[in-house]
């Protein structure tokens, strides 16, 4: 009989919206672009969360991620988004693995996603291990117990949540005439904040 010890997952939800001008617009009056994961590409500053035209994303993801956090059977009674920002990644941009520090969750939410612009992949947290005592192990088909990678694709108003220490990289953009757009976003718990700003 098989037993999961432990389980690696991942959230996706479905949101209509209408923020790819909004985020052009972040980008040509909102000042440099930040440098943290991106290798090339713009990465805005954190967004003001009161801004009227993020607040039906903002209750989107708030609402995916309370049933999201279900599932971890945690006391938690409070969620809020600490942290929001715009990825615009051009012809051969992308980002480097990393980890998002001083929260619970973490997610990205697509704008827009043209062909071979790239996916998101995942790290399993214990690829270190996996990879010093089977480098040598063949495998006849990967899947879940087996590989230390695991990639979801990005597709138009559809975005992931995940534990936010599980760490991930975005593939390059390939397409060389249109962007990959994306709002990131980091989840923490406790008191509900008196204002975003």
């Amino acid at each position: 009989m098989l037993h999961n010890l432990f389980t690696y997952n991942a959230w996706s939800f479905e949101h209509e919206s209408n923020l790819k001008d909004y985020c052009y617009n972040i980008r040509d009056n909102g000042g440099c672009s930040v440098r943290h994961s991106n290798i090339g590409g713009y990465q805005s500053p954190a967004l003001d969360l009161d801004e009227p035209k993020l607040q039906p994303l903002i209750n989107s993801i708030l609402n995916e991620t309370s049933q999201y956090s279900k599932h971890f059977e945690t006391k938690i009674e409070y969620l809020y988004i600490s942290q929001m920002w715009i990825s615009i990644n051009s012809y051969k941009d992308l980002n480097i693995e990393h980890r998002h520090a001083n929260c619970m969750f973490s997610g990205v939410y697509y704008i827009s996603t043209p062909p071979n612009c790239g996916s998101i992949e995942f790290v399993r947290p214990d690829s270190d291990f996996l990879n010093s005592y089977w480098w040598n192990v063949e495998r006849k088909n990967f899947n879940a117990m087996n590989t230390n990678l695991w990639w979801l694709s990005c597709q138009e108003n559809m975005g992931y949540i995940f534990p936010s220490y599980y760490a991930h990289r975005v593939q390059p953009n390939l397409n060389k005439d249109q962007d990959r757009i994306s709002i990131s976003f980091n989840i923490q718990h406790g008191e509900k904040p008196k204002s975003y700003t």
